[in-house]
């Protein structure tokens, strides 16, 4: 997926294959005007050596809107990954996220972590293995409960199958298996009744430019 962030971006060198960049950007992967303020970062990349690559993170923001009843409280991130690339036709990657926001109705907090592979045929077809977890908590204060940030249970994970086929240089199409499970019904259903889980197949073309 892209990054939507609008924002100013300065970057610095500090050692053969170690960068350093900061960030402020109108909210987290956004775009559009929404609720005032900045959102200050900071990440770290690192090249280990050939084939190994890292990132860190750190974001704070204030997302929540002007009205919300949780307040303006400052939302913390930290995000990294590692990519290993053993040779040209295979990859690695492993990636964390945990984050918190302490308002005046309480405190939630969440914790992600992926890990995938990717097998290269050759330059034009790539198969892909996504499984991944999501969890969120919340604790409320005096008797109210802060809102979900991300999803309304407790916890989501899925398990991803991707081939992708590149004819040209600037687009490639997908194919894409996906099962999702969740702690209660959270995914469309049959009949109108929300579901636990879900499994879907999907086609889809991507333009470059």
């Amino acid at each position: 997926m892209p990054y939507y962030h609008t924002g100013m971006r300065a970057t610095w060198d500090v050692a053969p294959g170690h960068g350093l960049a900061f960030w402020m950007t109108n909210g987290w992967n956004a775009v559009v005007d929404g609720p005032p303020g900045l959102a200050p970062m900071a990440q770290w990349t690192s090249r280990l050596r050939a084939g190994l690559d890292t990132s860190l993170l750190l974001a704070l923001s204030q997302e929540r809107g002007l009205d919300a009843p949780e307040g303006r409280p400052w939302r913390s991130l930290l995000d990294g990954h590692v990519t290993w690339r053993p040779d040209r036709w295979w990859k690695w990657i492993a990636h964390a996220n945990v984050g918190s926001e302490a308002g005046s109705a309480g405190w939630v907090q969440w914790q992600a972590a992926a890990v995938t592979t990717v097998a290269s045929v050759n330059d034009r077809l790539d198969f892909a293995v996504r499984l991944d977890g999501f969890r969120e908590e919340r604790l409320g204060i005096g008797g109210r409960v802060p809102g979900a940030i991300f999803w309304p249970v407790p916890w989501v994970r899925s398990l991803t199958a991707t081939a992708t086929w590149k004819p040209h240089r600037d687009w490639q199409w997908r194919l894409e298996a996906r099962h999702d499970e969740a702690a209660d019904a959270l995914f469309p259903g049959c009949r109108g009744q929300a579901s636990p889980v879900q499994d879907t197949l999907t086609v889809g073309m991507v333009q470059g430019f």
